[in-house]
């Protein structure tokens, strides 16, 4: 059997992680030896690891497996804890289906009409402000 690097990061991290890590499915195997580096969405794969990892384990050995997955990226203080803590209210469970999430979006859909016809009628940014009703100064 063939090791991944980090695979066999976590092995070295504990006596005990070779079996923590043989006896987990070959997805979350797979997930544990691919950490993101930070600031390529660590945090998030901190939270997706944790949570499928809560019907295997308890949460400290969760910790240890996700900094055993992490060693040599810089985490924050806290910052497993807080991900496995959180995950365990929307713990996956082995055959259920993807989670989808709606999401709303932050800015409404552009009226091209309404916008055609501002640009049209030749003001500037500094025009709109000026004719504004909600002013800076009052927010």
């Amino acid at each position: 059997m063939t090791l991944t690097k980090n695979e066999a990061a976590l092995r070295r991290a504990r006596p005990s992680g070779s079996r923590q890590i043989s006896t987990l499915p070959q997805s979350v195997r797979d997930l544990l030896a691919s950490p993101p580096k930070r600031g390529g969405g660590l945090n998030n794969w901190l939270f997706r690891a944790a949570r499928v990892l809560h019907p295997f384990r308890e949460s400290a050995e969760i910790i240890e497996l996700l900094e055993a997955a992490t060693c040599g990226e810089p985490v924050r203080h806290g910052e497993i804890e807080r991900a496995v803590r959180r995950s365990a209210t929307t713990t996956w469970k082995p055959g259920q289906a993807a989670q989808t999430v709606t999401r709303v979006p932050a800015w409404p859909k552009v009226n091209y009409e309404q916008r055609k016809a501002v640009i049209a009628s030749g003001l500037r940014l500094v025009d709109l402000w000026k004719i504004s009703p909600v002013k800076f100064e009052d927010l």
